[in-house]
């Protein structure tokens, strides 16, 4: 499996339990665009566009840093994201910056023993 598809189940696992909890209107709205960019990232990704998905990554990124401030496991994927979608166009001087603020955020967050942060 690509790490990029293990990182958008990340995301959509956790939209499932997003679901659950209290939003404002906008803000459960701003996240349910996400959950679609989020896939129209991941075809395009499956299609080898990666420079097509590339604002979408950004756009994802701002709403996730607008909804959960820019410390939380939800940005760091959307960063690793990002990265990977860099990594792949072979940009690793953009790539390595984003995965590098991802895995400090994992692991501030989540601990460094964390299997989020290995992975």
């Amino acid at each position: 499996m690509k790490p990029f598809k293990s990182v958008v189940f990340f995301f959509v696992t956790f939209f499932f339990f997003l679901s659950f909890s209290p939003n404002s209107n906008a803000q459960e709205a701003e996240l349910k665009k996400a959950k679609r960019l989020i896939q129209q990232m991941e075809n395009l990704y499956d299609q080898g566009q990666y420079s097509k998905a590339i604002p979408i990554a950004k756009e994802v990124l701002a709403i996730y840093e607008k909804a959960f401030g820019q410390e939380h496991p939800y940005v760091a994927s959307c960063l690793n994201n990002l990265g990977e979608l860099y990594r792949s166009l072979g940009d690793y001087a953009r790539a390595e910056p984003l995965h590098q603020r991802a895995l400090a955020i994992r692991e501030k967050v989540l601990g460094s023993e964390h299997p989020r942060v290995a992975a």
